[in-house]
């Protein structure tokens, strides 16, 4: 588990989980292809998924990864 702080107006190349990754939105917000998260959201990255996350006012998450399975996931994607 980790912290992740990142400017206003980052943008990522695709970022790729093949452990999956859980994310709480501290501060700020977060956005990718599937959605915008503000503060307070928390969210999960199925096991081999990847996405391109962006932030016009910059976020800082706490966050883990590798740890999940398919099976906890359900196979769904976030």
């Amino acid at each position: 588990m980790q912290f992740a702080h990142y400017a206003p107006g980052t943008r990522f190349v695709e970022d790729a989980h093949p452990g999956g990754e859980e994310v709480f939105v501290v501060d700020g917000s977060i956005a990718d292809k599937n959605g915008h998260y503000p503060k307070g959201t928390w969210f999960r990255y199925r096991v081999a998924s990847s996405h391109t996350p962006f932030s016009d006012e910059g976020w800082l998450l706490y966050v883990k990864v590798g740890h999940l399975t398919a099976e906890e996931l359900g196979r769904e994607q976030t």
